[in-house]
């Protein structure tokens, strides 16, 4: 008996293993998840992600430079001098005398700190911080082309989900009809075409289909071929807003505009960078060191030094105006930028604009075909007007459901166009 249970775990394990893999393969998504993965999945996110660590931590070593440099070294050196001579630098540049002992150790630590710069290390300071903030711009605008993209293709896959579904409907609705009827030998000519018409409408809903849930993929980062269904329905979105106000929050909050903006800050920071060149470095340092041919060491060796560098360079005048025609060139960059956000703000209230007033229309159509169709399904006999009628009534279905998903396309383009969501 305890054998035969064992069997029958066995068995039961694994099918319940396989059949809990495959419900989890199988995922059915809605428009928040698709964006949440589409963003995890997303080798450009991914990437700006690490160029806000790279930046943060040159804002670290620009810190450092506001702190003393310290140095610690131990030699221990064997030699054989007949005339005096001194180590390299890289070993402490100590003298070395003719001595019957022929070893050396030493021991020696160092603390050095710049006391004035010419404001170079706090431009420094400014310049990195500014690019952490252009990095994270950065992020945010990839991020929002990432949100879109995904809305994009969400929306897409939704109508040619639901464009499939009322065709195989309308295609078996029309099939019921044909049953009914007795018809003429023009009739079943025009029956053939109208049914051929759907099964054709069908197909090419099927292979729209298909091609669409390709690209949904691929936008979401994932293999082609895992088994991924939506969730959802076509419903408008309707929001008010107005294009002065859509203008002004895109002027503020468009992370290209803001990106263009600690641009122009660093070329300011790299301007008085070139200029600073002019001033002198004060340096102070301390070194103490102990010198000895035995342990343990006693002799010691200690100094206190400030020292003064003159800056004497050729390029100062060719380095200040590239920087200034740098900073030239970004003026220009920035106001063609402003231009170019303003352009895609208007176009994409415009196009908003229009499908929200279009898509009422389109659902006012659609309800008169159906109010039409089922009215003539009361009061005729069926014949092949009635089969005209699923198609016009298929057709009129598709138009509206793709004025809503314009509608939402318009939305999700006027929302990246300004850089916020709209309510």
């Amino acid at each position: 008996m305890t054998a035969f249970l064992c069997r029958l775990l066995l068995i039961l394990f694994p099918l319940t293993t396989f059949s809990a893999s495959v419900q989890d393969l199988e995922r059915v998504l809605g428009l928040e998840d698709s964006v949440r993965l589409a963003l995890l999945n997303n080798t450009k996110l991914l990437s700006a992600e690490q160029d806000i660590t790279i930046a943060q931590q040159r804002v670290y070593e620009a810190k450092f430079l506001f702190l003393p440099q310290l140095g610690f070294q131990v030699n221990a050196t064997k030699y054989n001098a007949k005339y005096p001579f001194s180590l390299s630098d890289d070993f402490g540049g100590l003298l070395l005398f003719p001595n019957p002992v022929e070893n050396l150790y030493s021991a020696r630590t160092s603390a050095h700190l710049p006391l004035y710069a010419g404001g170079r290390n706090l431009s420094t300071l400014r310049l990195t911080q500014t690019a952490l903030k252009q990095a994270r711009a950065h992020y945010e605008a990839i991020k929002a082309d990432a949100i879109y993209n995904a809305k994009r293709v969400f929306y897409a896959l939704l109508l040619a989900q639901q464009r499939a579904q009322i065709g195989e409907a309308r295609l078996r609705q029309a099939h019921q009809i044909v049953k009914n009827l007795n018809l003429s030998a023009w009739d079943r000519l025009e029956k053939s075409s109208i049914l051929s018409e759907l099964e054709s409408e069908v197909a090419h809903s099927k292979h729209k289909l298909n091609l669409t849930r390709l690209e949904y993929l691929k936008v979401l980062n994932v293999e082609l071929d895992t088994p991924i269904q939506i969730s959802g329905r076509l419903e408008p979105a309707s929001s008010q807003i107005n294009l002065n106000q859509a203008i002004i929050w895109a002027m503020e909050l468009r992370p290209e505009l803001r990106s263009e903006i600690f641009k122009a800050e660093m070329d300011t920071i790299a301007v008085s960078l070139a200029l600073s060149r002019r001033f002198p470095t004060v340096l102070m340092g301390v070194d103490y060191g102990v010198v000895g041919p035995d342990f343990p060491l006693r002799q010691n060796n200690w100094n206190a030094t400030i020292a003064i560098q003159f800056p004497l360079s050729y390029d100062f005048w060719t380095q200040y105006h590239q920087k200034r025609a740098e900073q030239r060139q970004g003026s220009l960059k920035r106001t063609e930028l402003q231009d170019q956000v303003r352009l895609e703000v208007r176009q994409a209230y415009e196009k908003f604009a229009f499908w929200q007033s279009e898509w009422p229309k389109q659902q006012k159509e659609w309800q008169k075909v159906q109010e039409l169709f089922q009215a003539a399904a009361r009061t005729s006999s069926a014949q092949t007007g009635a089969l005209r009628g699923v198609l016009t009534l298929l057709r009129s279905e598709v138009s509206y459901l793709e004025s809503i998903q314009e509608h939402l396309l318009a939305k999700a383009d006027l929302e990246k166009a300004v850089g916020r969501e709209i309510k």
